[in-house]
């Protein structure tokens, strides 16, 4: 209102301000001075930096100091500020909450920031105390007042006041939101002639028939003509999806092909990803006889992980989940000398690195920088004009800074679980309830239907300056890298001890099977594998077996990718399909590395035989599920839902989201996107934090919801979603 009134936006003057200072106050290391007060919170914290004052400050920041001076002295809590300030803006009472609301969202990137900080932020160095939202939301009302009382100077002289201003705004009057007569003809009169009405037919027509057609027309708005528009879309998906559906239902059922397949040469489990989905359907077309699983890509194991090379614990897991167990990778002690010199290397770099980069902002390192900076352009111009050889060379020198043979610190001889000594990772009956769990998930329960290589592959995602890399992990590890886990289930698995505790459970694993850890890498398509000195040498011509199909795997999976890439020729083979993948996942001025999970439209979530054979063209997430061999509350089901529901329904709707809208919604275009904090990106120098998917990522994808296909009961289902309460509002909701 004051900006229409007026024609000055008070939001120009306070996001400059509020944005820099909450990038300072959240920062995570890349500024070299912390703020005053940090711990004390945002709010005192402003107090303690502005309140000192500025002889340079902005014009309409005049009257700031002094009234931060004022709530010093006193001690006017971040709650009471609120209350002045709105008092001073001249807010009614019953308009308060929304005010407040739409105050919040203005910035709803870096509000949403701060509480994320506040309250779930264990993954941070620097969270942020208790109560910062409510600062944020006294310091943005302060510098709302400043700014709307100094729009009051502008427009009234300097004896112009808020109040003054708001009477001014509050009799400008509004335009009429009513719908004339004529736009109501103009309406009726559309149509009238898309459907055939004569106007004999329309004179006839009594007062209340007129009522409920205009009425009618009126209910069908541009809103409710776009949301049967997209309902008519949705639903020409879902049909084409069920009868493809049933149509192999009963091919298999004809054929009996439905079984499982017996003594299968290897078999693997993968996250439940839609972009698992082509690497096991090109598995199942070069080896027939392999058998493929989907489960949720924690596997199970849900921790707490500190890598050898990390500094501190983060979380692999789903967000729904608030991981006990914590698990640290150790080097193996005869590698303890090497690792501590590469370790010191590491150290020395990153602290020259550091004082190369603050050094660069003085006056002499300036001079510096501009005189060698010209050097910094061949690393550049390599990475662009030859990313896969240079991405070769880095990794040829990164081999001497990366820890030498590793090993994950998986038991624990104390109770409780905790971040120390011998507090971390699990006991045995722990490990058999984690090898229980998934076994029973994807129906792997009876000892003949094991093969002797059992492989447990993660996944996640790297590439090359891409601030937005969390987004192309595993969802399932919380938008981190799977490989861990992946890892941990197989040592556990492997344990003969913990075997003895999972046939006590009902299931026999046969002496001769063994878990391999293995991790895939979706953008470049490369797979590797953990503790493989461990693998018996009766095992490995059936792993070289094994690795060779999936090699060929990776290589198909790739040529299959490379369609839907603009910059990857028609008459590609499937090794330049290979190279072309890994080039892209290494090149700096790539703004596509891999579309992610674009075009998702289904998860299943029952046997394999319901897909095994058709072309899902990576949309389908994959759950197995055997109801045979689930209990009668359905408790395996409502345990793989619990997780594969939110997760996949997060997924689906941020794309959905940022697809409909990817301004308001997405992150924009990623290509002026710059780090703040070392928490998020801005568009260019001063934005809000941009918190959805950018452009580049969903420009491919059809904003469907996620079709739910569950191999269940309608009576399973209902008590499912009566059972679990974020299930339930996502289906009853239609958010799925």
């Amino acid at each position: 209102m004051v900006r229409v009134a007026t024609g000055h936006d008070a939001n120009r003057y306070v996001f400059d301000v509020l944005i820099r200072f909450c990038g300072s106050y959240l920062d995570q290391g890349y500024a070299e001075w912390s703020l005053p007060k940090r711990e004390a919170g945002i709010y005192r914290s402003f107090l303690a930096l502005f309140g000192s004052g500025s002889a340079f400050g902005d014009a309409w920041m005049s009257g700031l100091q002094s009234e931060l001076r004022e709530r010093q002295r006193s001690g006017v809590s971040a709650e009471a500020s609120i209350l002045r300030s709105l008092d001073e803006l001249g807010i009614a009472e019953e308009d308060r909450e929304e005010y407040v609301i739409r105050t919040l969202l203005s910035l709803r990137g870096w509000a949403g920031m701060v509480w994320e900080m506040e309250n779930a932020a264990a993954w941070v160095v620097k969270p942020a105390p208790p109560g910062s939202l409510v600062g944020y939301l006294a310091v943005q009302l302060l510098l709302e007042q400043q700014a709307v009382a100094h729009i009051a100077r502008q427009s009234f002289g300097s004896g112009g006041s808020i109040g003054e201003l708001l009477a001014s705004v509050r009799t400008e009057g509004h335009e009429d939101a009513s719908r004339s007569a004529e736009r109501h003809a103009y309406q009726i009169f559309r149509v009238g002639q898309a459907l055939g009405w004569s106007a004999s037919a329309l004179s006839e027509l009594s007062a209340e028939q007129w009522s409920a057609l205009v009425s009618e027309v009126e209910d069908f708005d541009e809103i409710a003509r776009r949301r049967t528009m997209h309902e008519a879309f949705e639903r020409g998906y879902r049909v084409h999806a069920l009868d493809a559906f049933a149509n192999h239902a009963r091919s298999i059922s004809d054929s009996r092909s439905d079984e499982r397949p017996s003594h299968p040469s290897f078999q693997i489990v993968c996250c439940i990803d839609d972009r698992e989905e082509s690497f096991r359907r090109h598995l199942e077309e070069i080896d027939p006889t392999c058998e493929t699983f989907g489960a949720a890509g924690f596997f199970a194991v849900a921790i707490q992980y500190r890598g050898a090379t990390d500094g501190f614990y983060k979380p692999l897991c789903p967000a729904v989940i608030e991981p006990d167990h914590y698990v640290e990778e150790h080097v193996g002690y005869s590698f303890e000398g090497v690792h501590r010199a590469r370790s010191d290397l590491r150290s020395r770099l990153g602290r020259a690195q550091y004082y190369f980069h603050t050094r660069s902002r003085t006056f002499f390192g300036g001079i510096a920088t501009g005189i060698v900076g010209s050097l910094a352009t061949v690393p550049l111009v390599s990475r662009v004009v030859f990313p896969h050889l240079t991405a070769r060379v880095r990794r040829r020198f990164g081999h001497l800074l990366q820890p030498p043979i590793t090993q994950l610190h998986l038991h624990r001889h104390e109770d409780p679980p905790g971040p120390d000594g011998g507090h971390v990772g699990f006991v045995r009956d722990e490990m058999a309830e984690v090898v229980t769990r998934l076994l029973q998930d994807i129906g792997l329960t009876a000892t003949a239907d094991f093969s002797r290589l059992v492989i447990i592959c993660g996944h996640g995602s790297s590439s090359l300056n891409n601030p937005h890399e969390s987004a192309y992990c595993c969802g399932a590890c919380a938008g981190k890298r799977g490989g861990p886990n992946a890892r941990a289930f197989a040592e556990m698995a492997n344990d003969f001890r913990v075997r003895v505790l999972v046939a006590e459970r009902g299931i026999e694993i046969p002496e001769e099977t063994v878990f391999i850890g293995a991790y895939h890498n979706t953008c470049d398509d490369s797979v590797v594998y953990f503790d493989l000195d461990r693998l018996p040498s009766s095992h490995r011509d059936a792993f070289e077996d094994t690795r060779r199909h999936v090699e060929e795997a990776r290589r198909r999976n790739a040529h299959e990718r490379c369609r839907r890439f603009g910059s990857a020729a028609l008459d590609l083979d499937l090794e330049g399909a290979l190279r072309h993948v890994e080039a892209r996942s290494q090149d700096l001025a790539q703004a596509r590395p891999e579309y992610n999970h674009a075009t998702n439209a289904l998860c299943l979530v029952g046997r394999r035989a319901w897909s095994r054979g058709l072309f899902l063209d990576r949309r389908a997430f994959l759950t197995s599920y055997d109801p045979a061999q689930d209990d009668d509350q359905s408790s395996v089901l409502l345990r793989i839902l619990s997780a594969a529901i939110p997760v996949c329904a997060g997924i689906s709707l941020e794309y959905y989201f940022s697809c409909v809208d990817f301004v308001t919604y997405g992150s924009g275009n990623k290509l002026p996107h710059n780090l703040i904090s070392m928490l998020g990106v801005m568009e260019g120098a001063s934005s809000d934090l941009r918190t959805g998917l950018y452009q580049q990522m969903v420009e491919i994808h059809e904003p469907l919801r996620l079709l739910f296909v569950i191999e269940t009961t309608p009576d399973v289902m209902l008590s499912i979603m009566d059972r679990n309460e974020d299930i339930g509002r996502l289906c009853r909701g239609g958010w799925i």
